[in-house]
């Protein structure tokens, strides 16, 4: 048998990993792979909880305001149906919905001129201003 491949079969002689152990370099890269995947994954978890909260306070906001819409609207035609009241004054209020409180009072509109009134419907939702609507009237 020639030397070159005496020497060729003797450098191939390594002992071959056992099949259920790792290098300790592998076994911290798979460490650093699964932290990584979690503060990803906690990560994007945040955002899509942040993003669904926000929907839902976006559209409880817009239903108030919706509600709150209609209500002053139910109350303007109600002081329209009652007869003109000089100002100041107030006007009967409309039943409302579970939280909600309307106002609507008669302001002059030009100081010293009782002809010509201010309306002012305010609408409150848990005892903040949600809308406050405003028009004029003049006595029939």
């Amino acid at each position: 048998m020639p030397i070159w491949f005496a020497a060729r079969t003797n450098s191939r002689r390594q002992s071959a990993p056992c099949p259920g152990r790792h290098s300790h370099a592998a076994q911290g890269g798979l460490l650093m792979e699964t932290a990584v995947a979690l503060s990803l994954f906690a990560v994007v978890g945040t955002a899509v909880l942040v993003g669904l909260s926000t929907t839902h306070r976006s559209g409880a906001l817009t239903e108030s305001q919706s509600v709150a819409e209609n209500i002053a609207r139910n109350q303007m035609e109600n002081a329209f149906a009652q007869p003109y009241a000089a100002p100041p004054s107030a006007y009967p209020t409309i039943a409302t919905p579970s939280g909600y409180s309307v106002t609507a009072s008669s302001l002059e509109y030009v100081l010293g001129d009782p002809n010509i009134e201010k309306i002012v419907v305010t609408v409150r939702y848990s005892g903040r201003d949600i809308l406050v609507l405003e028009t004029l009237r003049v006595p029939n």
